[in-house]
């Protein structure tokens, strides 16, 4: 047998043998996909959400399209999910994500913010939350009722965070 032939041969069985064999579940991503790797945190402590989910990193690909629309930049994300706020009870909660489509990593803020509530902490559906942010500044402002562990807030108006690209982080206003 040639070395030509035996190449070939060789060849072959490895592209049939990639073929036959399963792919673990997002193992071959493309260059330009956001992957867990791209989120800076997953969860937060008392966290009721898990950043770096199937659902949400196809959240955060799907955005990459998107124009530019704060801090100049960046990509602003509203997300809406519903979360049991200790009451029983789920509640329609925001939360606030910032991705850079030039280095494609995600930055969920740990605060979340629903709906206005009445004296016996019941959602008023006519005062649903508020997400405020621009596109030139790198501020985002909160209005509603604020979840976050340690630091849960009833009817805010426009509770304020910095984002800061230097520490990965947001900074309370």
């Amino acid at each position: 047998m040639s070395f030509l032939k035996a190449a070939m041969i060789f060849t072959i069985g490895l592209v049939i043998s990639n073929s036959c064999f399963s792919k673990e579940k997002n193992q071959y991503f493309d260059v330009d996909t956001i992957t867990r790797d791209n989120v800076a945190k997953c969860k937060f402590e008392q966290g009721y959400i898990d950043f770096c989910s199937d659902s949400f990193l196809k959240i955060y690909n799907n955005a990459l399209s998107k124009k530019v629309n704060f801090s100049q930049n960046k990509i602003a994300l509203v997300i809406e999910k519903e979360r049991d706020a200790g009451t029983g009870v789920p509640r329609k909660v925001k939360y606030f994500v910032v991705l850079d489509p030039a280095t494609k990593n995600v930055y969920p803020l740990e605060q979340s913010v629903g709906y206005f509530v009445d004296d016996r902490f019941e959602e008023i559906a006519s005062e649903p939350s508020i997400v405020k942010f621009s596109q030139v500044s790198n501020q985002v402002c909160l209005s509603g009722t604020t979840f976050s562990y340690q630091d849960n807030n009833i009817n805010v108006e426009n509770e304020c965070y910095i984002f800061n690209l230097k520490d990965r982080s947001f900074l309370k206003k």
